[in-house]
């Protein structure tokens, strides 16, 4: 998890001014060891660069994402500290 995230986040840096300039929005829904901290990782930079992306834990289900991307289904904010799966 953290060499993905680590490489993730060197193409968002690479990149961000053309994810800015093409309104591109990112979600990322990742579980299994480590993800707490890749995740936040993520959204660190995220902040720092300005990048519109939405992090999930195992707390969201795989398939809730997409819903939630395409705005049928209300958005959930991601915490660290959320374990509750809900609907």
């Amino acid at each position: 998890v953290a060499a993905t995230f680590t490489g993730l986040i060197k193409a968002l840096e690479h990149f961000a001014s053309d994810i800015k300039e093409h309104n591109i929005k990112i979600w990322i829904r990742r579980a299994g060891p480590n993800y707490v901290e890749g995740l936040r990782k993520v959204k660190v930079a995220s902040d720092k660069l300005g990048l519109d992306i939405k992090v999930y834990g195992p707390e969201t289900h795989v398939t809730a994402v997409i819903p939630m991307s395409t705005r049928s289904r209300p958005l959930r904010p991601w915490s660290s500290h959320s374990r509750a799966t809900t609907t």
